[in-house]
């Protein structure tokens, strides 16, 4: 278990999300920028900042905003369980990696079926992210990793506390927003997360 990504809150200026995303992205997988009020035009001119800023592309995914991640030469896509089929993106952009969100075994046969990279599976615990909603558990989690064979990643309520427990699952690694973004160090925060992924 070795991947950590980190995901945009939404609420943060795209200025606020650089500071940040700076102090973490050496020790990170990638950036998810999830800015899901932003039309496309100031989605790209958000990314746009971050580039600026000196977060290099190939850390970079876009959070449903396909063709922006194309225009802008990113690492790639992230799906809603809900979007487009992932070869269907690939076939326009065959340079990005495509992952999606799922929360069920069967859609994750499905998307992996489909052609995507990566998924997704959460949420695992409780989160504030998702205010009433319980978390879907560590055994279901365990289900979605058994059933195929790409990565699967957990999100929803994961500290470093609980990273021992979904690395046993045999997930890939954990997703993570406002236990880092929201930190009052995110970098420090992020090294936390960083050294319980390396535990054996």
């Amino acid at each position: 278990m070795r991947e950590l990504h980190v995901i945009t809150t939404g609420k943060d200026s795209a200025y606020q999300a650089a500071s940040k995303i700076r102090a973490i992205i050496p020790f990170i997988t990638a950036v998810h920028v999830r800015e899901k009020e932003l039309s496309q035009k100031d989605y790209i001119q958000f990314v746009q900042i971050l580039l600026n800023h000196g977060i290099p592309k190939n850390k970079i995914i876009a959070n449903k905003y396909v063709e922006a991640a194309g225009l802008l030469g990113l690492k790639g896509v992230h799906l809603p369980e809900s979007g487009e089929a992932p070869n269907k993106v690939k076939q326009l952009y065959p340079d990005l990696i495509v992952g999606c969100s799922v929360h069920s075994k069967e859609t994750a046969v499905k998307k992996e079926k489909q052609n995507a990279d990566y998924l997704f599976y959460g949420n695992v615990f409780p989160t504030s992210c998702k205010p009433g909603l319980a978390g879907k558990g560590l055994s279901l989690l365990s289900d979605v990793v058994k059933s195929v064979s790409i990565p699967v990643i957990a999100i929803g309520g994961i500290y470093p506390e609980t990273i021992n427990k979904v690395r046993q699952t045999g997930a890939q690694g954990a997703a993570v927003m406002s236990g880092i973004m929201n930190a009052e160090d995110p970098g420090g925060m992020c090294l936390k997360y960083v050294n319980c992924l390396k535990e054996e």
